[in-house]
């Protein structure tokens, strides 16, 4: 099988290549008359959500498709700060009803318990949005990896006055 960089070294910028250079390609399907390609990737090491998105964009224009899209699955070990903040990242962009209880966030992993810092509290509708499972689920999927949730810091809303 052809290695990512044999594959798509032609079509991408440097910097994405060398990101990119190590991953492993689990499915690379290419539907020629919808001009669609899906990409299954997995790696050793964490990728931002940004860089997944700047490649899936370098192979959209590159091959000028109407849809790339490119998942990412990585191993357990890779999962780190960063991931969590990125997974939250996207769950808030996707469940508005998250948007500002996580702003300003600290997060600690310690083997697979994760604690998260709120400032701003919201904890009640942070629990009531299903935000764990919702988090629980993402990270299964990208990390196959079952964690645990504590929060503490600011968990009750400021009362309006």
């Amino acid at each position: 099988m052809l290695s990512f960089e044999d594959l798509f070294s032609a079509y991408l910028s440097a910097e994405t290549l060398n990101i990119f250079r190590d991953v492993k390609i689990e499915l690379c399907k290419l539907n020629s008359d919808d001009r669609n390609l899906d990409l299954s990737l997995s790696s050793d090491k964490y990728i931002s959500c940004a860089k997944c998105d700047i490649l899936q964009e370098e192979i959209k224009h590159a091959l000028k498709l109407e849809k790339a899209t490119v998942l990412v699955a990585f191993s357990s070990d890779a999962f780190c700060a960063d991931a969590i903040a990125d997974t939250i990242a996207q769950i808030r962009s996707k469940n508005i009803i998250f948007n500002g209880f996580f702003n300003e966030a600290q997060y600690t992993l310690n083997g697979n318990d994760i604690t998260i810092t709120l400032k701003y509290g919201g904890y009640n509708q942070i629990c009531e949005g299903n935000f764990e499972k919702i988090f629980k689920a993402a990270v299964k999927s990208r990390f196959d990896l079952d964690v645990n949730i504590l929060f503490d810091g600011v968990l009750q809303d400021a009362p309006i006055v």
